[in-house]
């Protein structure tokens, strides 16, 4: 099962310009996990175009996004459990908030954003996953996304451009 990872794309509805090496990466996925700041909902409409999506909120994204998604998902694929969370907070760092919102709860894969850096670190036995952005690199060298093959074995690949 190939799934793609984004989080962070801040586009709104009148201006939904993926990059191009995105949508590329998007044609034949099984899964999209969308990790919050979308802004607004024509995003979702549009990756949903290819395949069924799982996101939760941010703290950028508009009143409409702030009711209709969850502040934090668990979902299973290929025996994989996996915690979805924005990652925002008041205190500590953007990993150990993402951590914290699902403590207690057995996961093997943590996907997070908020922060803009791509990120693949095991934590408390948990994969920790920041796909980083594919629109808005702040203080990145590149913009990235992240394709996870799931199967039998893991594997985690960063899409930089």
């Amino acid at each position: 099962m190939r799934v793609a990872v984004l989080a962070d794309t801040h586009l709104k509805n009148d201006k939904l310009d993926l990059p191009q090496i995105v949508i590329k990466y998007l044609e034949g996925v099984d899964g999209i996990i969308h990790c919050g700041d979308v802004k607004e909902e024509g995003l979702l409409n549009l990756l949903e175009n290819y395949a069924p999506v799982y996101a939760v909120r941010g703290n950028n994204d508009d009143e409409r996004l702030q009711y209709k998604l969850k502040e934090k998902l668990i979902i299973n694929l290929e025996n994989y459990r996996i915690g979805i969370t924005h990652g925002h907070g008041e205190k500590g760092k953007t990993t150990d908030r993402a951590l914290e919102v699902f403590q207690d709860m057995a996961i093997d894969i943590l996907i997070f954003g908020h922060s803009h850096q791509p990120l693949l670190q095991t934590k408390k036995g948990v994969m920790m996953i920041n796909p980083g952005s594919p629109t808005v690199k702040r203080r990145e060298k590149k913009h990235s996304m992240v394709i996870l093959n799931l199967g039998e074995t893991l594997h985690c690949e960063f899409i930089f451009f």
